[in-house]
């Protein structure tokens, strides 16, 4: 079967603040009959370049390495 992943930034300063987002991927992926094997969900995420002062790149390189 086909595999799935769910990468996502939010501007807040946690990570719950997705949890309706993780929510609907999920059910959409089982819906699919796919295989979720993981996420990288990166919070304080406000504008361009932020990210790049996570862990969130690595982590997401990380999971590719799963597909």
């Amino acid at each position: 079967g086909k595999k799935a992943v769910l990468i996502a930034c939010c501007g807040d300063a946690s990570v719950s603040i997705m949890d309706a987002i993780k929510l609907t991927f999920e059910k959409s992926f089982a819906l699919m009959s796919w295989e979720m094997i993981g996420e990288v969900l990166v919070d304080g995420v406000m504008k361009a370049g932020d990210v790049k002062k996570t862990d969130g790149l690595r982590r997401a390189a990380a999971l590719a390495e799963r597909l």
